[in-house]
């Protein structure tokens, strides 16, 4: 017990922290305490299917920075495709079947679609954004090899988390500082070719960094007021 009050009493400082973090996740997230994990009693910002979902997505980016495939502008090849969509159906079957009642779930098993699910997404939202944008190389391809290996790295750690509480509450809290930084990734790469259709493209190749910053505010602003906006529905339901 004595290894764990003090990395409670430093989790409880954190709490303002965790307290913002919580209402972003909230603008795209039910939340619901059962779908959600836990650890000393406190819950990750988003359900364990949101929080694959952009872990997951987050993992794929960096691995395609790493790899300079972040200006990719050509598709994966068909093989590739193949293997996406392998990626993508667990995660319909599992919400749809499960919300139907029709199969049981756990939360182990939405982390694990969800990680499957979001590291799928930008093998082909980075080729369709740079290609909106006029700025992508289209000699470079997002998909010449699935990045499986973070997703595990990602998965282990969340086992340990659930499996040894007292030893990994800094791990958790990184991980939850993670999926919202994911969150803020999915929709940043989601909002940059959309608002490329108002601007000029020459533009956005000549001020490629200031048109990003100016998307990356957007996205903030978005998911900020988008949760402000569920929490007021919340509490006029009540």
């Amino acid at each position: 017990m004595a290894n764990i009050e003090p990395l409670s009493f430093l989790f409880m400082t954190l709490i303002p922290i965790f307290e913002f973090l919580a209402l972003i996740g909230f603008s795209v997230c039910h939340q619901l305490p059962e779908r959600s994990i836990h650890l000393l009693g406190y819950q990750m910002p988003m359900c364990a299917r949101c929080t694959g979902v952009h872990l997951g997505f987050l993992s794929t980016m960096v691995w395609l920075r790493l790899n300079g495939k972040h200006r990719a502008a050509k598709f994966p090849k068909n093989n590739v495709l193949f293997l996406i969509v392998l990626m993508v159906i667990p995660y319909y079957l599992d919400s749809v079947l499960s919300y139907a009642g029709l199969i049981g779930t756990n939360n182990m098993n939405r982390l694990a679609v969800g990680l499957l699910f979001g590291s799928a997404l930008p093998l082909l939202l980075v080729p369709i954004a740079n290609i909106q944008m006029g700025i992508g190389d289209d000699r470079v391809s997002t998909g010449s090899s699935i990045p499986a290996v973070l997703p595990i790295y990602i998965m282990l750690g969340t086992l340990f988390i659930m499996l040894s509480p007292p030893l990994s509450l800094g791990i958790f809290t990184v991980l939850s500082a993670l999926s919202l930084i994911g969150l803020v990734v999915t929709f940043h790469t989601l909002f940059l070719p959309l608002l490329s259709l108002t601007v000029d493209k020459n533009g956005i190749k000549t001020r490629e960094r200031d048109y990003k910053l100016l998307v990356l505010s957007f996205t903030l602003c978005f998911l900020v007021l988008t949760s402000v906006f569920h929490k007021l529905l919340e509490f006029a339901a009540y």
